[in-house]
Formats: structure tokens, sequence, C-alpha cells
């Protein structure tokens, strides 16, 4: 498999700390590889040459994915093609022992019901008012 020479070749301490992300403990249909990136892995929106088709995609990254999820949160992470790296902004003046919290959710528009679908798949159950709009 292709991601499985993906992870063999990253550099041990890289690999190890990919090993050591949360996983849905062998979803069934899903490796020990697939399982991890299906729950940690963030979007990934890249634009065809031309701009006329975007690929979406997911990545893990070893200190993003490790952010944990609010609702409400205080900053937002966007993938800058050009670095090929994530970048994570203050959405709001974050204090030195403050979390940092990003919304694994890309559009608040949705409803109660596809927010918390869209949760579990990360293992969250939120009773948030946002999540909660549809009950």
């Amino acid at each position: 498999m292709i991601l499985e020479k993906c992870i063999e070749r990253l550099p041990v301490d890289d690999r190890k700390a990919f090993y050591e992300f949360k996983s849905h403990d062998r979803k069934e249909g899903l490796g020990p590889i697939l399982d991890r990136m299906e729950m940690n892995g963030l979007a990934v929106v890249v634009a065809s040459v031309d701009k006329k088709e975007k690929f979406r995609n997911s990545a893990v990254f070893k200190h993003v994915s490790r952010i944990n999820h609010r609702c409400t949160p205080n900053a937002t992470w966007d993938f800058d093609v050009v670095s090929f790296s994530m970048r994570i902004r203050a959405l709001c003046a974050i204090e030195n022992d403050e979390e940092i919290f990003i919304s694994y959710i890309d559009d608040e528009s949705v409803t109660g019901n596809e927010r918390r679908a869209a949760l579990r798949k990360y293992g969250i159950t939120c009773g948030c008012g946002l999540c909660s709009k549809d009950i």
C-alpha cells in the first residue's frame, strides 16, 4: 500500500509521532494508518494550476493535528500550498496559558445534526448550542 510506504519513509521520530495519534481502535475496514488519518486528518484543499478545480484531501500534521476542537474556537487553520504547510491564526487574543482550539467543522452554517455527525468521526460528542440547535 502506498500509505504504508510513505509512513515507512518518515524519519523514526515522525513515524513514532504518527502512530501515537489517537485512532478508532481499528474501525472496521480501516487499517492502522487510514484509521489515524481519518481521526486526526485536517482538510487540505489545493487548486489546480488553472484554478478551475479544487482537490480536497486530508493530511495529518505532527503538531497541528494535536490541537483540540471547540465549536467556538480561538484560532483557525489553513493550508498554504506554497510552503506546503498548515498555518494557525488566532481569532482573538490568546493568553500565554490558554489552550488553543480550532474547529474541525468546515462550515458554521451546517445544521446541528450535520455538526454532530461530522464530529463523531473524531470521537467527539458535543452538546454545545451550535450542535444542539436541531434537537
